[in-house]
């Protein structure tokens, strides 16, 4: 559908339609405890903009992603019940999603960045960098420590790193990797 275009601002989504056509659509979201979002499905009239209003609940901060789906909405295609007066949105909504036509996917991930204040504690502690007694022993034998001990530090594991990711074919001074602080 060419004739919708999304805007997303970081507490609402706009929906707009830019054709004669009417649409319908419908939000999925992958983690619900996290996110409120207002309307979950509806119509989006002829050249009309919908506001899809998002609020995150207070959870654990991670990534989160929302999938809107939306079809081009055609009255004619809708069953309708002669013995009921007018059918409920969500029916109607739920009708067309049901059609198996495959809908237009627009997909607004949110991504949870750690806070740089937790991050760098972490390093520092040396439990987070904890070996085992083979792996020190190696990292003795290989040069990267000078003795075994129970943990690394932020150079030296990146060393171990360096040394354990390289191509066979490369060859590591480790002269060269001792990062100065």
């Amino acid at each position: 559908m060419e004739g919708l275009k999304f805007h997303v601002e970081p507490n609402f989504i706009y929906v707009d339609s830019t054709e004669e056509v009417t649409n319908i659509h419908e939000v999925k979201v992958t983690h619900p405890s996290d996110f409120r979002v207002n309307p979950t499905s509806g119509i989006v009239g002829a050249r009309q903009t919908l506001m899809l209003k998002i609020r995150r609940l207070a959870t654990a901060p991670r990534s989160d992603r929302f999938d809107l789906e939306a079809l081009p909405y055609i009255e004619e295609l809708l069953q309708t019940d002669k013995r009921a007066a007018r059918v409920p949105l969500q029916y109607r909504i739920q009708w067309f999603f049901s059609f198996g036509y495959l809908p237009i996917v627009f997909s607004i991930r949110y991504k949870q960045v750690e806070p740089w204040d937790v991050i760098f504690p972490a390093l520092d502690d040396p439990n987070n960098l904890k070996i085992s007694s083979r792996l020190s022993q190696i990292c003795k034998e290989s040069g990267i420590t000078t003795e075994e001990k129970e943990h690394l530090t932020l150079n030296e594991f990146i060393i171990l790193d360096a040394a354990t990711t390289r191509n066979e074919a490369d060859s590591i001074d480790l002269n060269q990797l001792h990062i100065k602080t």
